[in-house]
């Protein structure tokens, strides 16, 4: 069976990860997945955005009325207001953003030959632009195969074209990751990471709880983010929870 080599970015961009000597180890394809190295996009509509904001059900699940607050950016708040808030950011491209991300692509595929290297072929990814309000103010997120990308990414007063580029690969390698649990796996490995057969944990709500009358938010004792403050219950010995973990109670079964 034909060996194909791993690629994809690990923390800030694929790239890092192309050019890593850790990429001699190659990985054999499975028989139904299909290699490429163009990723194809399309571009939602306003209309189309607001229905993916509506359908992340998933992502909706996991929303506690803990972490409302910290989304909505007030104290209180409801599921259904946080969706409606959520639809009010979605933003039009214009011509020119969206050929800035097929600019990004292009230099994608390009890169990709010219190391020899094939990644797994979702399709078509989807692109939604938003405010990044959001999302507190994120640049870029996502959802299944969907990237949602916040509308300063696109200006170069905030985002060179590097830092464009590092944004895209990032947010594509979440999905590659998550569409792929193979190519998840193997991907982590790289970094010597692998999914564990049991909790480490358990559920990370027994470690976190909120302080409704303060606005900070914390991680251990640093302030990190307006809005809410979450303190650490249960002594983690030398582990630390980050602001995403916290927010998301769960048992921790692979590093994601």
């Amino acid at each position: 069976m034909k060996k194909r080599f791993v690629a994809a970015l690990a923390a800030l961009t694929i790239l890092v990860l192309l050019l890593s000597p850790a990429l001699a180890a190659a990985e054999s394809a499975p028989v139904e997945t299909t290699w490429t190295t163009r990723i194809g996009a399309r571009f939602a509509t306003v209309e189309e955005g607001q229905q993916w904001m509506r359908d992340r059900t998933l992502f909706h699940d996991q929303i506690t009325e803990t972490m409302l607050p910290f989304f909505l950016q007030k104290k209180g708040g409801t599921l259904k207001e946080y969706i409606e808030y959520s639809e009010a950011q979605v933003m039009a491209f214009t011509p020119e953003e969206e050929q800035r991300v097929l600019d990004v692509l292009d230099w994608l595929q390009g890169e990709l030959k010219a190391h020899g290297l094939e990644l797994p072929d979702p399709g078509e990814i989807t692109f939604v632009k938003t405010t990044g309000q959001e999302a507190v103010g994120s640049a870029g997120y996502t959802s299944e195969g969907t990237v949602f990308l916040a509308w300063f990414t696109f200006s170069p007063e905030y985002y060179t074209d590097e830092t464009f580029r590092e944004i895209v690969v990032h947010e594509l390698s979440h999905c590659l990751s998550r569409l792929f649990p193979e190519y998840r796996q193997a991907l982590y490995s790289l970094i010597h990471f692998t999914v564990l057969d049991q909790d480490i944990l358990g559920n990370l709500v027994e470690y976190i709880c909120q302080d409704t009358d303060d606005t900070t938010w914390m991680v251990g004792e640093k302030p990190e983010s307006p809005f809410a403050k979450w303190m650490i219950r249960k002594p983690l010995a030398s582990r630390s929870l980050c602001g995403a973990c916290s927010m998301f109670p769960g048992p921790i079964r692979q590093i994601q």
